[in-house]
């Protein structure tokens, strides 16, 4: 058990964005302590898809060796399917030197940068819940921790929320704020016994809903359905509504074929969420907890690695105020995520408008300087900005 401790920051969460922002941290000499409620390794409801801006991301932390090490699918690129139309991005052909996409489990890559966590001096504990911040006056002071049945308290210079969806800290701080549209739950298993190999990864588009698929390992693909939330009926177990719905795609019916699900589906709800603000004094909010917008392109984890980076710099920075502020952090924050949320919602828009989709899947296969840029911001591996270039905007729109 943690027994009463103090340390320079405490981090809530052992994914990927508390794990990399622990680590950065740890190397720059600060004291750190992650605390997260499961035991790894664990499952989590996600795509588990890597883009190249995810695999550099990793690569820059020295986690892809380990990665590679393991259980993993590296892909040629992804496929946008959408009825009879088929856009494949092959990142190999746009970025003959750099990294590919990559298909690992999330119970993997967790793991893996939680032991390099530790690994880099980083006082890992696992099975420990926070249950409520500590306060003085408005600054965050620490954190009241539970193992089982045993309570302590942590005091922290600063506490780094990265627990995700649900954080407690910016749900006992009233940081949460409703997302009012896309309203979607997100729902994922693994299945095997495909018919044939995919060597891509999958994004098939129906209406109202989307389907990916993810080679995970030579054997496995992880099929992850986003549906809006409301859609199951009250009759049908979870199981048996993914099962019915994933079906209703042609493409995915057709690469499933007898293909036999081996893992319970998974689920998490609402797939969007803002908060109020990302920090105050003696505390910052990061990955998931930050606030995120339905990550359909795939960018969940790339969020959570570029927002380690920014977080454990606004970290450096807070400690040396007395008020322990992470100035600068939300316009940090804003600077590198902004701009392809807004990519996002352009891309939510013309998915949710089939004629509109349509439209534009018929035109960009046959123009290059589109094919690059999509290939470049879906792959994260360029600046979003590049997106709302009049020049790029005029060439996936015009007739």
């Amino acid at each position: 058990m943690v027994a009463n401790h103090h340390t320079d920051v405490l981090v809530v969460g052992g994914g990927p964005a508390g794990s990399s922002t622990a680590i950065r941290l740890a190397r720059a000499g600060v004291s750190v302590m992650l605390v997260d409620q499961a035991r790894f390794p664990r499952e989590k409801a996600c795509a588990e898809y890597c883009s190249p801006g995810v695999v550099d991301s990793l690569d820059e932390l020295g986690a892809l060796p380990r990665i590679y090490n393991r259980d993993h699918r590296t892909l040629t690129g992804m496929q946008l399917v959408a009825g009879e139309h088929h856009l494949p991005l092959n990142f190999g052909n746009y970025r003959p030197s750099g990294n590919s996409a990559l298909g690992v489990k999330r119970s993997i890559l967790d793991q893996e940068l939680l032991e390099l966590a530790a690994d880099s001096g980083v006082d890992v504990h696992e099975g420990v819940r926070m249950t409520s911040p500590i306060m003085d006056g408005n600054q965050v002071t620490g954190a009241e921790i539970r193992q089982g049945s045993n309570r302590s308290t942590v005091s922290a210079d600063i506490v780094v929320a990265a627990d995700g969806l649900n954080s407690t800290l910016a749900r006992t701080l009233n940081l949460d704020r409703r997302q009012l549209w896309p309203r979607r739950l997100g729902l994922v298993a693994r299945f095997t016994n495909l018919p044939a190999d995919v060597e891509y990864g999958q994004m098939h588009i129906g209406e109202g809903i989307y389907c990916g698929l993810t080679p995970v390992t030579e054997t496995e693909v992880n099929v992850s359905l986003v549906v809006p939330l409301g859609t199951k009926t009250h009759d049908e177990t979870t199981g048996e509504f993914f099962d019915r719905m994933i079906r209703t795609l042609p493409g995915i019916d057709y690469l499933l074929g007898d293909a036999m699900r081996i893992s319970n589906v998974r689920g998490v709800g609402p797939l969007g969420k803002k908060v109020r603000k990302p920090s105050g004094p003696g505390y910052l909010l990061v990955g998931d907890a930050s606030g995120f917008f339905d990550p359909m392109t795939g960018e969940g984890v790339h969020r959570a690695l570029t927002g380690g980076k920014i977080a454990s710099r606004a970290v450096q920075r807070a400690l040396s105020r007395d008020d322990r502020r992470p100035i600068g952090y939300r316009r940090a924050r804003s600077q590198s995520f902004q701009t392809k949320q807004r990519a996002c919602e352009v891309i939510q828009m013309i998915v949710s408008t089939p004629p509109l989709l349509d439209y534009v899947l018929k035109r960009v296969p046959e123009r290059e300087q589109v094919l690059t840029t999509l290939n470049g911001l879906l792959g994260d591996y360029e600046p979003a900005r590049y997106a709302f270039r009049p020049r790029f905007l005029w060439n996936l729109l015009r007739p």
